[in-house]
């Protein structure tokens, strides 16, 4: 067994770097393992036992990809043919380092990243995030964070080889036309391919020997990353015991397997005991904590090293009350009986809607648009059943795995926005207009029975009478629209400005005109407020700014910095309409350390259903910290959830030792502060998280008016006056 135990790190490797998805390296790496046990009569005793293994592995995904049970198993056909057709000259070669060589290295190499680096490392490989996932985050778009992931795997490539002494046949990234070529890398690695990226990875690798190389070579990093940051060695062994025992009469098959192979006269190599396999669970699981310790290097404000396995924290079930889902717009809705009102609040429930449509926002930033008649299910905060009636659904990243079920069938998001039909006869078309989804035919108990990946522009029928899913024509008119979504203007009484301006703010900005990227301060003397990106003024009658969405660098930043008071506290007051539920931020008080290090001591943000985080969904966060770091601090959270396309009024603020939260001119109890706190110069964000330039974004969508920073606290008559003097205007409405 101790033959098996030293290939199998090498092995999923190898397989890996042949373009087979992440998930399913282990289960090809199980098959190929099983066939060299019945094939032991053909190895030659006197070869490289690892070499024997991984051609056979190269045989099994060359003769199986094409199956239909495969398909879901490759990258690329392209790629993986090419890949094949590479490495096929070098079949014979043994490998000139251990794995655990390359670990070490690894390791040495991941101490040398900056802290923000490891920590997007340890989201994506330790925790199991979807770059969409880790966007959500850090407020950027999944393709940044698949940028940025591309980069990271190229610099620690880079490193390993220099610190193993190796040969290395550099790619100039920066020769014109590689943009679409990295961008089809950086989701191939990530296992989020578009329909025509594996053609055009295999022409680049065809022209480009080198970078052919760096393909095969990050494919193996990637693996690395993967055995080093989620060891998984006692669950591939005991599944494979549990294949051996029901194929191979296990125990007996795998001692004569040892036992031939150690005939042979095979060295087995010393591997350290955070790298030995184990049968026995106690020490596996000793093995999976040691290898965690050692691989993730320390240093300040990096993901967290333990020497004992840490308490899983499991968030606590949120149940909002008034639901999981807003009704933002009705268009001509006529329901069966007593239907839902614009701006409810929907829980599990049941909707018949004769004619008309309604559009949705879930509190996990999912849209969904119902288009009458329809008859359908709101089952919970990431599932709908519908039993007949037209469904449009745009899924955010961070949101994935939405699911529309139907009678015996089912459709899963991936990161789309998708269209779906359901007939009388329980027929389904679905249409995906960007990103992919799978859609399946249930059995009897809700399993699938068939499925199929439907990718962008595609279309599929799926007829759970016949159990078959086929392809279909692609037309876009048969399936609901996207909504249209008006945004209602903010009207003020004509004292608003005047009522402001007793206050006596420190900074009021109005957002009534721009004069060469900046909004001027109606406070005589004090600095403005200057545009980063595509930021624009909107509206009619009162006007004010708008950050549009895909557009993460958008933001204001104030001239100069500001100090907030210690004594006798501060007040950041604004309105804001946002289009839709996300993570993301309204305003910041940061405090520049250095270029790029930029720590928050104020924050303002809305937050979004998230199953990594502790935040009640659809929120809006009021943080304060001292002293101001990357983490941690003290929060308020709004009792009562924002809606989409209506404007609300916020005010935080601190008053001596107490932070204090309003939302629509009601408050909620007060949350003490350390008297030991102090105040530091900022710089002042508004629609960002961090200052232009850091990846760090999480933007907001939406419109923000009536901006005022103050050197003291509102009284709460104040803020009520100021609420009372603003009319939200109408909702949206078809």
């Amino acid at each position: 067994m101790e033959q098996v135990q030293c290939e199998q790190s090498r092995l999923r490797g190898s397989i890996r770097a042949l373009g087979v998805r992440a998930e399913a390296v282990d289960d090809i790496a199980q098959e190929t393992l099983l066939i060299a046990l019945t094939k032991l009569e053909e190895f030659d005793r006197g070869s490289d036992f690892g070499v024997w293994v991984r051609q056979i592995a190269r045989r099994l995904v060359a003769n199986e990809r094409r199956k239909e049970k495969r398909r879901n198993l490759i990258l690329s056909d392209h790629v993986t043919d090419f890949i094949l057709e590479l490495r096929a000259e070098r079949a014979n070669r043994g490998d000139p380092l251990e794995r655990e060589d390359e670990l070490t290295a690894l390791r040495q190499c991941l101490a040398e990243l900056p802290n923000s680096s490891r920590e997007l490392l340890h989201q994506r490989y330790f925790e199991d995030l979807s770059p969409g996932a880790i966007g959500s985050r850090l407020g950027l778009t999944s393709n940044q964070v698949r940028q940025i992931l591309l980069r990271l795997r190229r610099e620690l490539l880079g490193c390993i080889e220099r610190r193993l002494g190796l040969e290395m046949a550099w790619v100039d990234v920066s020769r014109p036309g590689r943009d679409p070529i990295d961008m089809a890398l950086a989701r191939f690695l990530d296992g989020e391919s578009e329909p025509n990226d594996g053609e055009v990875l295999t022409e680049a690798m065809r022209l480009d020997g080198r970078f052919a190389d760096e393909v095969c070579r990050l494919l193996e990093v990637d693996d690395l990353l993967r055995q080093g940051g989620m060891p998984d060695d006692r669950a591939f062994l005991e599944a494979l015991e549990l294949r051996l025992h029901a194929e191979r009469k296990g125990g007996e098959f795998l001692q004569e397997f040892e036992r031939r192979v150690r005939r042979g006269g095979t060295s087995v190599p010393r591997w350290r005991s955070w790298l030995a396999w184990t049968i026995a669970a106690a020490t596996a699981a000793v093995l999976a904590i040691g290898l965690t310790v050692w691989l993730w290097p320390h240093g300040r404000r990096e993901a967290p090293i333990v020497t004992e396995p840490p308490p899983r924290v499991v968030p606590p079930p949120v149940a909002p009350a008034g639901g999981f889902a807003v009704v933002v717009q009705l268009v001509r809705a006529e329901w069966e009986g007593r239907g839902p009102s614009q701006g409810d609040f929907l829980s599990a429930r049941r909707l018949v809607l004769r004619s008309g449509r309604v559009t949705l926002a879930f509190l996990s930033g999912v849209m969904l648009t119902v288009e009458g008649p329809a008859d359908l299910d709101l089952e919970a905060i990431d599932r709908v059943f519908c039993r007949r009636g037209k469904i449009r659904a745009r899924v955010p990243e961070g949101a994935e795995g939405f699911v529309v079920t139907g009678p015996r069938s089912a459709v899963v998001d991936l990161g789309t926005e998708f269209g779906l039909n359901v007939e009388a006869d329980g027929k389904v078309r679905v249409m995906v207009f960007q990103g992919q989804a799978e859609a399946a035919v249930l059995d009897e108990s809700g399993s699938p029975e068939r499925n199929r990946w439907v990718s962008q522009s595609r279309a599929l029928e799926i007829d759970p009478q016949l159990s078959q899913i086929e392809d279909a024509a692609a037309r876009s008119e048969g399936f609901v629209p996207p909504p249209v979504l008006a945004t209602p203007p903010l009207v003020l009484d004509a004292s608003y400005r005047a009522a402001v301006l007793d206050a006596r703010p420190t900074g009021y900005w109005r957002f009534e005109s721009m004069d060469g990227g900046a909004v001027s301060n109606e406070v005589d003397g004090r600095p403005p407020l200057r545009a980063t990106g595509p930021v624009r003024l909107a509206g009619d009658g009162n006007r004010s700014v708008a950050f549009g969405p895909d557009k993460p660098e958008q933001c204001l930043v104030m001239d100069g910095t500001w100090a907030p008071p210690r004594d006798p506290g501060y007040a950041v007051e604004l309105w804001f309409l946002p289009e839709r539920i996300s993570h993301a931020a309204l305003a910041g008080l940061v405090v520049p350390r250095a270029p790029g290090d930029y720590n928050h001591l104020f924050l303002l943000e809305l937050t979004v259903k998230d199953r990594q985080s502790l935040f009640p969904p659809a929120s809006v966060r009021f943080l304060h910290r001292w002293p101001p770091e990357l983490w941690g601090g003290d929060n308020l959270f709004s009792p009562d959830h924002y809606v989409p396309y209506r404007w609300h009024h916020v005010v935080a603020q601190t008053r001596g030792d107490q932070m204090e939260l309003y939302l629509d001119g009601a408050t909620l109890p007060s949350l003490s502060l350390s008297s030991e706190r102090a105040t530091e110069a900022c710089q002042f964000l508004v629609g960002r998280l961090k200052p232009p330039g850091n990846w760090e974004s999480r933007p907001f969508v939406g419109r923000i008016d009536e901006l005022a920073l103050y050197d003291r606290p509102l009284s709460a008559e104040e803020v009520r006056r100021h609420y009372g003097l603003g009319t939200p205007g109408d909702r949206p409405s078809g």
